[in-house]
């Protein structure tokens, strides 16, 4: 009888009030070390947890090779795949992310971004409907609930309400979980960004 393996994989984290809640229920566990918090998780969640730190995770490349010459079903071919830009905002899609490289002032800065993260703006995009203008703030806010950021809501009363001025405050967040996203759905020609604040779904 062939025996059955369960994967598990290992990420050394900062800690993060905002990811906390997320990373638990996603079936973590971590152990206090002195370099952070080392998570362990089931490593079908892999791209959520990907999805909920915003950040590209590296896998050593020995340690996969051997879960491939063990699985050769698991094998496939990866293609990258150029992503046209031209100005000021320039996208190139590799593999696993999606690498934006943009003018901030005078420097150039370049940004990496999983493709997790894109996926699930694209998700919040197709709840509404094509050609409805669609408030930043409330594309954010459904952003944070589908990640479970629970570090962006306050309760009001018996209300539970989401802060855009603390989302919009924490540039790494305001730009990892929203902003870069939708300039690549709108790269993509799925959205457009309006100036007034406001994004619109252009296509399915």
């Amino acid at each position: 009888m062939v025996k059955k393996i369960k994967l598990f994989f290992k990420i050394l984290l900062p800690f993060n009030r905002t990811w906390y809640p997320k990373l638990k229920e996603l079936g973590g566990f971590y152990v206090r070390t002195k370099d952070g918090y080392l998570w362990s998780f089931p490593i079908n969640v892999l791209p959520k947890v990907i999805a909920v730190i915003g950040e590209p995770i590296e896998v050593n490349r020995d340690e996969v090779s051997t879960i491939l010459d063990y699985c050769p079903q698991l094998k496939e071919k990866v293609e990258v795949e150029p992503v046209k830009g031209t100005g000021k905002l320039e996208i190139h899609e590799l593999p696993d992310v999606y690498e934006i490289c943009t003018i901030i002032g005078k420097e150039e800065q370049i940004y990496r971004i999983p493709k997790e993260n894109v996926l699930v703006a694209w998700e919040v995009m197709l709840t509404y409907k094509i050609g409805e203008r669609v408030p930043s703030r409330k594309v954010a806010e459904e952003i944070c609930r589908k990640l479970g950021l629970r570090g962006f809501f306050r309760g009001v009363g018996d209300r539970e309400c989401f802060d855009w001025a603390k989302f919009f405050g924490s540039r790494r967040e305001y730009y990892h979980y929203f902003y870069l996203p939708i300039k690549v759905l709108e790269y993509k020609g799925k959205v457009i960004h309006h100036k007034k604040g406001e994004v619109e779904r252009i296509s399915n």
